[in-house]
């Protein structure tokens, strides 16, 4: 899935979303509660991915609905 949202990612590099917030919604399985710290750990190491692009926007937030998380990483 990690790869996925980074191929996503990089074509929304190319547009011009300077007057929006981009929202990136993952939604997967829910996690068993032992599996929840691994989880958590790499939405951590997709944000640092996804900071290194070079987006044209004004806020992005990352929606990950099975652990109940919204989280402002730009902006």
């Amino acid at each position: 899935m990690f790869s996925i949202i980074m191929e996503i990612c990089k074509k929304k590099v190319k547009k011009d979303y300077s007057d929006c917030s981009l929202v990136i919604v993952i939604d997967f399985s829910p996690p068993f509660e032992e599996e929840k710290t691994k989880y958590v750990q790499l939405v951590k190491e997709l944000e640092k991915e996804i900071l290194k692009m070079k987006f044209n926007v004004k806020k992005i937030y990352l929606l990950i609905i099975p652990l109940d998380m919204v989280k402002k990483i730009y902006g």
